[in-house]
């Protein structure tokens, strides 16, 4: 049971990157206003084009391959750890998304967010020792 704390920080740390990945995916794909979604009418090609793009798209597979890795890990967790202290450990995916978010993303954090991810850790921490 040693590798149950780097287990659960690995499954967190995978769905954040997870999550990375594919919003990197979603920028290369197309301009993020759903444009998979709405195809070009039959015999256009602009539909044609961003489903290429997708299929061609390495970071769409990084971050599928990364959230399939934390589920398998969340998945063995679970088989040894307590479901209520599994799935709040998990919430530690939104602290590294943020910390994602401003260090690689170079998005604003402002200091409600990080209040936000103080009450998370706080949280977490309470539930682990509880």
């Amino acid at each position: 049971m040693m590798w149950t704390v780097p287990g659960l920080l690995g499954m967190t740390l995978l769905a954040a990157f997870g999550s990375y990945f594919l919003k990197l995916a979603a920028e290369k794909i197309g301009s993020g206003d759903l444009e998979l979604v709405e195809c070009a009418p039959v015999g256009g090609r602009r539909g044609l084009v961003l489903v290429k793009r997708a299929f061609l798209c390495p970071s769409l597979y990084l971050g599928g391959g990364l959230y399939v890795g934390s589920a398998v890990l969340n998945y063995l967790l679970l088989k040894v750890l307590p479901y209520s202290l599994v799935v709040p450990v998990g919430s530690l995916c939104y602290v590294w998304a943020v910390l994602i978010a401003h260090f690689l993303l170079h998005e604003n954090v402002g200091r409600l967010k990080v209040l936000g991810l103080c009450l998370v850790v706080i949280g977490v921490v309470g539930v682990s020792l509880g």
